[in-house]
């Protein structure tokens, strides 16, 4: 039984090794049993190969290579390693099979090193889950794992580059084929995960050893202290934490900063981004943009207080973004970048209540009209408002260009990390226009004087006034002059409850209401100052707004004393709210400032309940909604679409009883809602000189 048993072994060895010699332990028998009778890479690549060489048509050839990428990323030493290839008529393409999961930023920087090795067209590398390491005693069971076991792969070869997370061996066959025939382009979901493991990836070195000096938190977060009022803590237990979450914005920046950089490169006729030696370098990359322009994004210089051992990190990325090509792909990778690839705690903290794009895209088509000549945004955190209003300004002039709509638009956010991801993402609505300004400052725009729409001894992210360059290593003090008239005030503006709110937090409007009031209606008291006659606010307002007992001054000092008429007011009726992650409800709010005189006949407020889900709806739908809300007939009695139910109350309506204006929206019926709003009219049309409030 020992003879047969040993003999067969052997024999399974053999058939699985080109090459190999015994080693020097008590027994053959046994150091076989020990090393040889489990499934390992190696087994499982030469039958994989050949069943794949006999399904895609192609030859299988092996070579010895010593891979010198690799030591460049590792710091170690060359290793000699047998490589398997598929030998197609046209390309060589490198296969790669592992045993465990598989990181897709470290797999595209190794394909990279293959192709670049082995002088191969592309890489396939395939992980089956760590079920496979079993024992095996003949090699048809090694062929039954291949065939039945589910596996991951990442394919990158000229027709195809595209991630798996699990498929079976037919199924991949037929995607391979079909991609032979017709090649795809990058799947962006591929793109996606890998900038997202590129930010966790740099996160994780940033973390390790002595954390990031204070200075470099500060250049993306600004006052701490402010921020935990912002997300009410203000312990040492959370203060570290919120040093925690500084490693994701420093490590988001610097991925943004190198992805920018390739997503200009064709725009720009950039030099292509190679492996770095230090951390310098980047600068350098960074210098061929800036000397052109584009400082509002890199501004916020954090390359300098990276660690050393960032470094085999940032070439991976580096690496990973040369083989997937973004410059190439649609920019639907864009509108992604923001709340997929930080993490939700930081989201949450850090650029609080994130407006869901189609909520942007919906109140902009409802605000931004008639060729207004400035809009400005005084909280835009990530400035998912900014690029609505962008767009909604394209639509409205088809002809002007990339830099004359963004001469439109003005932004600011006390924090610098909102105010980079502001200036980046209206960089990138236009990658084939040369970006010659942005206008995103850093500063408490609450700070503004009243009735001045000067913003004074501001930190910014452009030189506005001023010829000479701004200093990177420096904050340089200046004006910003806003325009006259600003036609539309559109924001999204923090919620914060009143008690946490420091004279600080309200600068200049600290004396703007008899009573303290919750931080967004200060924003209402700027944006009142900063509107031209005749223009609106665009607003997601809480709850608060409409039905709020301490809130009710401010309801009475826009409808009573200032004349504004609630020219729109949407709500959704699928979901809590338009803000990620709210923790009450928000609407969508349009106000309209009077002009002198005050016109004679009011048109109605359109009152908009969605009949869709928010998650539903698409970018382009939520302009159509826009527009159709807009041109809808003025009716008091419920027009009902497929999109939404609308009905109409009287401005003096909404004057009379702006005590409380939540009868109008408190349903998840529309038509109950229309019932109590006619009820209300018709009551104080009849009885309203003999009815007196109830504390009388």
């Amino acid at each position: 039984m020992f003879a047969k048993d040993y003999l067969r072994k052997a024999n399974f060895l053999f058939c699985f090794s080109t090459s190999f010699s015994l080693p020097s332990h008590p027994t053959i028998y046994e150091a076989l049993t020990a090393y040889y009778m489990r499934a390992t890479e190696q087994s499982l690549e030469q039958e994989l190969a050949q069943l794949l060489g006999n399904r895609l048509g192609a030859s299988i050839i092996t070579q010895t290579s010593y891979s010198a990428t690799r030591k460049k990323l590792q710091k170690g030493k060359d290793r000699k390693q047998i490589d398997v290839m598929l030998k197609f008529p046209d390309y060589k393409i490198v296969l790669e099979v592992e045993v465990g999961q598989k990181n897709l930023l470290t797999g595209v920087a190794q394909a990279v090193g293959y192709e670049k090795d082995l002088e191969a067209d592309g890489s396939i590398t395939i992980a089956y889950p760590e079920t496979v390491r079993r024992e095996v005693e003949t090699q048809q069971d090694i062929l039954d794992l291949v065939i039945h076991t589910n596996f991951s792969a990442l394919v990158l070869t000229p027709f195809l580059r595209q991630s798996f997370r699990s498929v079976n061996l037919d199924d991949f066959c037929q995607f391979i084929l079909r991609a032979r025939v017709a090649p795809e382009p990058t799947d962006l979901n591929l793109v996606v995960s890998v900038l997202r493991e590129s930010v966790d990836g740099l996160v994780l070195k940033l973390r390790r050893g002595r954390g990031i000096p204070r200075p470099a938190l500060e250049k993306v977060v600004n006052q701490f202290e402010l921020f935990s009022k912002l997300a009410g803590t203000d312990s040492v237990t959370q203060s570290e934490m919120l040093e925690s979450i500084a490693c994701d914005l420093i490590a988001y920046i610097s991925v943004n900063q190198i992805l920018l950089y390739f997503l200009l490169k064709k725009t720009l006729g950039l030099p292509s981004f190679n492996i770095i030696e230090h951390l310098a370098d980047l600068r350098t990359y960074f210098k061929h943009i800036t000397d052109i322009d584009y400082r509002a994004v890199f501004i916020i210089d954090v390359v300098e207080h990276l660690p050393k051992r960032c470094l085999p990190e940032l070439n991976k990325i580096i690496l990973a973004f040369n083989h997937l090509q973004p410059e190439n792909m649609k920019h639907d990778l864009l509108g992604r970048m923001f709340h997929e690839f930080l993490p939700f705690n930081t989201r949450k903290i850090f650029a609080a209540f994130y407006t869901k794009p189609v909520a942007a895209e919906m109140l902009a088509s409802l605000a931004v009209r008639n060729f207004p000549s400035v809009v400005v945004e005084p909280a835009c955190g990530s400035g998912t408002l900014l690029v609505a209003a962008y767009h909604a300004l394209r639509n409205e002039d088809p002809k002007q260009t990339h830099s004359q709509t963004l001469r439109k638009i003005y932004a600011l956010d006390i924090m610098p990390f909102a105010a980079h991801l502001a200036a980046l993402n209206l960089t990138l609505q236009d990658l084939e226009s040369h970006t010659e300004k942005v206008n995103v400052g850093i500063g408490n725009s609450l700070s503004l004087a009243q009735h001045k729409l000067v913003l004074a001894r501001q930190e910014t992210l452009f030189d506005k006034v001023i010829s000479r360059r701004v200093d990177v290593d420096q904050k340089h003090e200046e004006e910003i002059k806003l325009p006259e008239n600003a036609n539309v005030i559109i924001m999204n503006p923090p919620y914060t409850d009143r008690g946490r709110l420091n004279d600080q937090m309200l600068a200049e409007r600290i004396h703007d209401f008899r009573e303290r009031q919750n931080y967004w209606a200060y924003f209402l008291s700027l944006a009142h100052d900063l509107l031209a006659p005749g223009g609106v606010i665009a607003a997601v307002l809480p709850r608060l707004f409409l039905a709020g007992s301490t809130s009710k001054e401010v309801r009475q000092w826009l409808f009573n004393t200032l004349g504004y008429e609630l020219r729109y007011i949407v709500r959704t009726t699928k979901e809590f709210a338009f803000s990620e992650s709210a923790a009450f409800r928000d609407f969508l709010i349009v106000l309209q400032k009077p002009t002198e005189p005050l016109s004679q006949r009011m048109a109605p407020c359109k009152v908009v309940y969605l009949n869709r889900s928010v998650d539903e709806i698409t970018l382009a739908d939520a302009g159509e909604i826009g527009d159709t809300v807009v041109h809808l007939r003025e009716s008091r009695d419920p027009i009902e679409t497929a999109d939404v139910t609308v009905f109409t109350v009287p401005q003096a309506t909404i004057r009379d009883r702006c005590e409380k204006l939540w009868f109008m929206v408190g349903f998840e019926n529309p038509r109950n809602a229309h019932v109590v709003s006619r009820i209300w009219t018709k009551l104080f049309d009849l009885a309203k000189s003999r009815l007196a409030p109830l504390r009388d």
